[in-house]
């Protein structure tokens, strides 16, 4: 299910480029238009991250509790 909601935010970022051109980077820059921007391209990445610990088992707690204590055992 996460996979599904993943593609649909990529897919709503690839649809509406255009109007954000028009609508955001063509008027005058405020500290709203950063925050829009922070909202719109910090999501995409931390949903990719959270995916891949969702996928990879590496990332799962177990896996981080083992990493940690090779850590430490060192």
């Amino acid at each position: 299910m996460s996979l599904v909601a993943f593609v649909i935010l990529a897919y709503e970022h690839i649809l509406t480029f255009g109007d954000e051109v028009e609508y955001v980077w063509k008027k005058r820059f405020t500290p709203l238009t950063l925050l829009f921007l922070l909202n719109r391209y910090f999501a995409l990445p931390a949903f990719a991250v959270s995916m891949s610990a969702v996928f990879y088992p590496a990332w799962s707690a177990k896996g981080f509790v083992l990493h940690s204590r090779q850590q430490t055992d060192h």
